[in-house]
């Protein structure tokens, strides 16, 4: 169900919520109700307790978040390039910094 929901809708999260869903669903017999209060009460709220897991949960949320701002400034390909060369330029030179010439 999660790498179905995956490659329909190319949203990860969206996977993953629905498989632990159906998941429940197989526990709680085809109750959807009773699973989502497990699914919530019984996994996700105790997975949550202790500053360790939550600290962790939010550094992973702002990283995600720094990363996307940027990705939509253009910043991972603007160091892709750098970090590659442009093709046929000065060998001499290493990626990603300016030569001289460039710098005036």
């Amino acid at each position: 169900m999660a790498l179905a929901t995956i490659l329909l809708t190319r949203h990860a999260v969206l996977g993953l919520f629905f498989g632990a869903l159906t998941g429940c669903l197989f526990l709680m017999h085809g109750d959807l109700w009773a699973a989502a209060r497990s699914l919530l009460a019984g996994h996700f709220f105790p997975a949550l307790q202790g500053p360790w897991r939550v600290g962790a949960i939010l550094f992973t949320l702002i990283l995600g978040a720094f990363t996307v701002v940027i990705e939509k400034s253009g910043g991972f390909e603007t160091v892709a390039r750098r970090l590659i060369g442009k093709p046929g330029g000065d060998e001499k030179r290493r990626p990603g910094f300016p030569s001289e010439a460039s710098r005036s």
